[in-house]
Order: C-alpha cells, then sequence, then structure tokens
C-alpha cells in the first residue's frame, strides 16, 4: 500500500443511520431563510426530496444523553495499492462481484496477469467502516508510458455521488506523477454512467470496438 487519502462527497448519515445526498442550500422565497435541500438514498414513502432549516441540519441532539451529529458528514478513505496481497485480492473480488453480479474469476484474471506487476489498485470506504470497500479501480501499464484502466465500479448503494469520478482523478494524477503519458480505457456503449465519469475526467472517444457483449468505446487522454 503506497499511501492513504481521506476525502469527503456530499453524503451525509442522519443519527438513526439513514443516508442523504446533501445537494446545497436554497433559500425560502418570503423569509429568505436558509435551507438545506438533501436527497434520501433510500426507499422512502413521503419522497425523496427534502429540506430543512440550515442550522437545524447542522445542528447536533442529545441522543440517550451522548451529543451526536443530527446529520454526520461521512469520510471516505481511499487507498492505493501497487501490489496485491491475498486478502487485498479477496477484497476486490467482493466489490467486484458486488458491482458487476459475476465472479472475478481466474480465467478473466489470468487474461491480464502478464501485464499485472505493473498494476495499481485504488479503493475506497467509508473510514468507519474500512472492511467494506464501496468504490474500486484497476489498472496497468500496459507500455513504458501507457496506463491501461482495466476495471472499475461504484456499490449500488454510493453510486451517484462522484465516486467513480474521484478515482479517475486520483488514476489521472497518478500517472502524471509517473511520467506516463496517456491513458486508455473502453466501455460499453450502454454504460452510460461510466461513459459520463470518462468524458468529465477529460477522456475522449477515440474508435468503437465490438465485443462479445456489445459495442465498446475506446477512451484516451494525453497527459
Amino acid at each position: 500500500m503506497n499511501n492513504e487519502k481521506i476525502f469527503q462527497l456530499n453524503f451525509y448519515r442522519h443519527y438513526k443511520n439513514k443516508p442523504y445526498q446533501y445537494v446545497g442550500v436554497v433559500k425560502h422565497s418570503e423569509t429568505l431563510e436558509e435551507l438545506v435541500y438533501y436527497k434520501c438514498r433510500y426507499e422512502n414513502d413521503h419522497g425523496k426530496l427534502w429540506v430543512r432549516p440550515k442550522g437545524m441540519f447542522h445542528e447536533k441532539v442529545k441522543i440517550e444523553n451522548e451529543w451526536k451529529d443530527r446529520f454526520e458528514k461521512i469520510n471516505f478513505t481511499l487507498l492505493t495499492f501497487e501490489k496485491l496481497e491475498p486478502l487485498t485480492k479477496e477484497k476486490l473480488k467482493v466489490i467486484y462481484q458486488e458491482v458487476f453480479g459475476n465472479v472475478l474469476n481466474d480465467e478473466k484474471w489470468n487474461r491480464h496477469q502478464p501485464e499485472m506487476k505493473n498494476m495499481v489498485l485504488w479503493a475506497a470506504f467509508e473510514s468507519k467502516n474500512p472492511e467494506k470497500w464501496v468504490a474500486f479501480k484497476l489498472g496497468y501499464r500496459q507500455v513504458k508510458d501507457q496506463f491501461y484502466s482495466w476495471l472499475g465500479g461504484v456499490s449500488r448503494d454510493y453510486q451517484g455521488l462522484g465516486l467513480s469520478q474521484h478515482l479517475t482523478n486520483e488514476m489521472i494524477q497518478y500517472c502524471k506523477n509517473s511520467s506516463i503519458k496517456k491513458i486508455a480505457t473502453k466501455a460499453l456503449n450502454t454504460n452510460n454512467p461510466q461513459i459520463l465519469s470518462n468524458l468529465k475526467s477529460g477522456l475522449r472517444i477515440v474508435a468503437t470496438e465490438e465485443s462479445k457483449r456489445g459495442v465498446k468505446l475506446i477512451f484516451e487522454l494525453d497527459i
């Protein structure tokens, strides 16, 4: 493991452990009172979109004689690995299966095994829960100055927060620091979240190719 970074997204947990996404501060049209606009990240029969007075959103409440944030902003931890120990690989398999619904088996792994000596893995999790990875990105140097972003994904409960783009940006910065001149990756033309994340991070579509699963878009970024 090379490094560990703490970062934040607009992700909060209510003291009852319900997850929410902070959108921003809005103003009441008549009183100009500041209100926090936020979204439920779980099924709620009363609706997904909510507002609450700003002071109330950020206040502390006393629960069983203990003061807690009404809404706690969640820290995430990002780990970077340049070598896969057995435990790390097992955690990778777990998040892979959660994201894609199938197993990262030896056949798939071994197709890329020759390049794995130059592998880099980024993994993210809620800082208070290091055993449960919620997002990952895995790639490797193809040649001296080119990096291939092979696999990546975000757990369903954490999609839409910007985790994928955050990990992509970390990959880009790593490549810049490593004197890598180009990043390449592929995405199915039906994978809109991945396509959007790539485009937001500056990767451009340079070609397409046919695969067993459909048409893939080939992205590149010169850095």
